[in-house]
């Protein structure tokens, strides 16, 4: 973060208020799910192993990663990795595309059910 405000002269508590304004989500929220959106996309495509990926992302170890990853996609790390879900891209801005945060129950689905 303390790129982005030497970059652009702004405070970062300036920052994160205009982000939440134009997005209606917190910017700390916003890089957690680029985050978990980026392993995903990684689980997916290596085989570098699940700790490798937590810590490249920046997460302290496994666990800390696997709790959130589950809290942003209803799967473990390797749940997702064995289903292999397809992950859609989502715009992040002019020309530039990403994977979205997959979500198991995206269907309005019960997840109690599972």
């Amino acid at each position: 973060m303390e790129e982005f405000v030497r970059q652009t002269g702004f405070s970062l508590a300036h920052i994160r208020d205009v982000f939440r304004k134009c997005t209606g989500k917190s910017l700390s929220r916003y890089v957690q799910e680029r985050r978990i959106a980026n392993a995903a996309q990684e689980l997916l495509d290596t085989d570098r192993t699940i700790l490798d990926i937590a810590l490249h992302y920046g997460f302290s170890g496994r666990t800390v990663f696997s709790r959130a990853f589950r809290r942003h996609t209803d799967y473990t790390p390797s749940q997702f990795r064995a289903e292999a879900p397809v992950l859609a891209r989502v715009r992040l801005c002019a020309g530039v595309y990403g994977a979205s945060l997959p979500r198991r129950w995206e269907d309005g689905g019960d997840s109690s059910m599972a």
